[in-house]
């Protein structure tokens, strides 16, 4: 996949696909990948719509470059100024991380959103602390990755901090598409009852709850993805 940079305030914004993608004036979607994301995962995502131009990001500093800031406020106002300057609509999806960082873009070419298992609410992520402990112990000298674990997630090795990203609904103008995961036997959906039931709640969001795949519903569950990115997509042709 080619790679083109973008310069915003708090620092350079990488988006990946196939030099095509760059090219073609058609709606985008671009696909905001979670926290510590894999390569190989980055690389599928192109082939998920052969029909859509797709570009994909990463969270900062996940084989691309860090902002100035580690929060989701600067990441989400990082990627506003990139997919504004695509200057083409945007489907906006993101996993995860990617997710809460995708809810909190700003940007006046974004038509629809497809948000995958967005930790809105970190104290209801408990099956998550672990894993991420479980990072720190294995970097203890890293004074980023500390920063990060910190800063987005309110975690340590001996205290967890609850971050609250739902103030970032308010902001939410776009219909969006959200899917959550199952309480399945490995990694279980990280979004409670509750916080599923505020984003139905909103007059923008359609809910999804997708059996027997949990927190990573791309692991099982990928056809339903395209769906809904397709129906999003197709908004786009519907209100031209």
């Amino acid at each position: 996949m080619e790679r083109r940079s973008f310069e915003t305030p708090l620092g350079e914004i990488w988006l990946w696909g196939l030099p095509e993608a760059f090219e073609d004036a058609s709606p985008a979607i671009v696909i905001l990948t979670g926290a510590f994301a894999s390569a190989s995962r980055m690389r599928r995502m192109p082939s998920l719509i052969p029909e859509a131009p797709v570009l994909v990001g990463d969270i900062p500093g996940n084989r691309c470059p860090q902002l100035a800031l580690q929060t989701i406020g600067a990441y989400a106002s990082a990627y506003s100024t990139a997919i504004r300057a695509l200057e083409r609509p945007v489907v906006l999806c993101g996993s995860s991380l990617g997710a809460v960082t995708a809810l909190g873009v700003q940007a006046p070419n974004v038509f629809a959103m497809v948000a995958l298992e967005p930790v809105m609410c970190t104290a209801s992520a408990t099956a998550l602390w672990p894993i991420l402990r479980e990072r720190l112990a294995d970097e203890p000298d890293n004074p980023i990755l500390r920063e990060f674990l910190w800063n987005v997630f309110g975690i340590n090795e001996r205290t967890q901090e609850p971050r609250d990203y739902f103030p970032i609904l308010d902001r939410l103008s776009v219909p969006t598409i959200a899917m959550f995961g199952s309480d399945v036997a490995t990694l279980p959906t990280l979004v409670s009852a509750e916080d599923r039931a505020r984003f139905g709640a909103h007059p923008l969001v359609r809910t999804r709850t997708i059996s027997n795949v949990g927190h990573d519903i791309g692991d099982g569950a990928g056809s339903l993805i395209v769906e809904a990115l397709r129906e999003q997509y197709a908004l786009h042709a519907a209100s031209a």
